[in-house]
Parts: C-alpha cells; structure tokens; sequence
C-alpha cells in the first residue's frame, strides 16, 4: 500500500508530523505498525538489515527506508530523527501500532494547530517531539 495524502487533511508546515520507526527482523510485525500510521505526513523507517521482508514490506508504505548498521536504541533514534523532515517527531516501534484513538487525538490537534510552543507534547501515552529539540540523554538502550 503506498502512503496517500486522500485520507488526510492538509496541515501546515508548523503541524506536520513525522512518525519514525526503527526496525530489525520485524516481518511478523511491520505491517501492523505501518498500517496503524499512513494517517502521518511522513513515515521514516531506519532497519538494522533485517534478514527477512521487513524492508520490502516499508517500501509499500514509505519510499523513506534507510538501512544503517545498529548504534544502540538511542543512537539509533538520533540517527532517525535527524532523518525525519516535518518538525513534530513521534517515535513508534515496530512491533507497536498506534491506536485509532490516539490517532484522532494528534489529527485533530495537528489540524486545528498544536497550541505548545514548548519541545515536546504528550497525548496520551505517547511522547510527540518537537524533531530539533530531541535530545536523548538516557543510557544507550542495548
């Protein structure tokens, strides 16, 4: 399935949100994943040269596949991040999917305007960061 812009609303450039996922042999999982954020003005997805589909099944969805050797879980996000092209970053897993309700939830905030002026914003559960404020300062996740 390609990444289409019919199912979303036009947002401005200061609303545009990335989603950015890292993966490593996630074939079991990616699908789910992907399908869970084609709402996003942008997927990027970095894998760890996954032995399986698992690239094969993000180019389906994204043309915005990088293949980079594992850093670690956090310098593996930085590498994302700077990846990553609207301001607004939202980091999923792969073998995570982001609920239909919490995707209402930054939609609506997305097309009416963020109303934070901060580096970041939690909906829910999940951390939403501005992309040039993110700054991993916790241990190196491996």
């Amino acid at each position: 399935m390609e990444q289409t812009t019919d199912s979303k609303k036009q947002r401005s450039e200061g609303n545009r949100i990335s989603v950015c996922i890292i993966a490593g042999n996630e074939e079991s999982n990616i699908r789910r994943c992907l399908e869970s954020v084609t709402w996003a003005d942008e997927i990027v997805v970095v894998d760890s040269y996954s032995k399986d589909r698992t690239p094969d099944i993000c180019r389906e969805y994204t043309d915005r596949v990088y293949q980079h050797r594992w850093l670690g879980y956090i310098k593996q996000k930085q590498l994302i991040k700077e990846l990553a092209q609207p301001p607004w970053v939202m980091f999923v897993d792969a073998d995570e999917e982001v609920s239909p309700a919490l995707r209402d939830e930054i939609q609506h905030l997305c097309e009416r305007g963020v109303p934070f002026t901060g580096t970041e914003l939690t909906i829910g559960e999940r951390l939403i960061a501005w992309r040039d404020a993110v700054n991993a300062t916790a241990g190196d996740g491996q």
